[in-house]
């Protein structure tokens, strides 16, 4: 999610512009403006969305780290993380799907399953570089799912 401020704009014609800007087909522009307005709006009257939003310390947005794996420099982008007051490292993934009725419960465990390694793969970069606790989770914001889990 971004910042607050930025989530307030609901026809989401703030996003128009930026959206043209990356190539986005003029067909598609103002359908997916509604879109990121919407899920901004979301995140913001979520409670887990604003405790997300507001984290800890060492605030990161979009955080990239690069590590030597493999014999081949690779890059890393994280999209949230923070340490909270209990001294431990949250690292999250935004996911923009959603399941509209049926077993909600049931997708999230299959989206943990899915992004399980790539967030194990997360935390491992952390822990080289810090000792402390780290934490794990998933947020979708338009359907204010979350799952959480603490690493291998």
């Amino acid at each position: 999610c971004g910042s607050v401020a930025s989530a307030t704009d609901p026809h989401g014609e703030r996003y128009a512009d930026q959206l043209h800007q990356y190539g986005l087909p003029e067909t598609s522009i103002e359908f997916a403006a509604r879109s990121v307005a919407t899920t901004l709006q979301r995140c913001v009257e979520d409670s887990r969305g604003r405790w997300l939003l507001v984290g800890g310390d060492s605030n990161q947005s979009e955080y990239a780290l690069t590590r030597w794996q493999q014999g081949v420099m690779r890059r890393f982008v994280i999209d949230r993380t923070f340490i909270d007051q209990q001294g431990v490292r949250w690292i999250v993934d935004y996911k923009t799907g959603y399941r509209a009725g049926g077993d909600v419960e049931g997708f999230l465990d299959q989206e943990q399953q899915r992004y399980q390694d790539q967030l194990q793969g997360y935390a491992e970069l952390f822990r080289a570089l810090e000792a402390r606790p780290v934490k794990l989770g998933l947020y979708f914001p338009r359907m204010g799912g979350w799952r959480e889990w603490t690493p291998a």
